[in-house]
């Protein structure tokens, strides 16, 4: 495959949303052991120690990045020009 060939490969509809579905799981796994372990922080303003879930800004990073990767795929699916063109 050539570098065109390879780059609308990987920009079809189905790859956006097989990526999307990827993280979707890796959520699920992260959200079944969230409450298993924690940060601490001793920084807070009061002197406060608090516990805060490990992985609770992964989950929402993930959240967003496969949102973004199901919404590239309706868009790519939509218009398959964007691919062509690299808009």
């Amino acid at each position: 495959m050539n570098n065109k060939e390879v780059f609308v490969y990987y920009s079809s509809p189905e790859n956006w949303f097989q990526t999307a579905l990827e993280l979707d799981q890796v959520i699920i796994e992260l959200l079944s052991i969230k409450d298993k372990a924690y940060n601490i922080e001793s920084y807070h303003l009061d002197s406060k120690i608090i516990k805060r879930h490990f992985c609770g800004k992964s989950i929402y990073l993930l959240m967003t990045f496969a949102l973004e990767n199901l919404v590239k795929g309706i868009l790519v699916l939509r218009n398959p020009d964007y691919v062509n063109s690299g808009i």
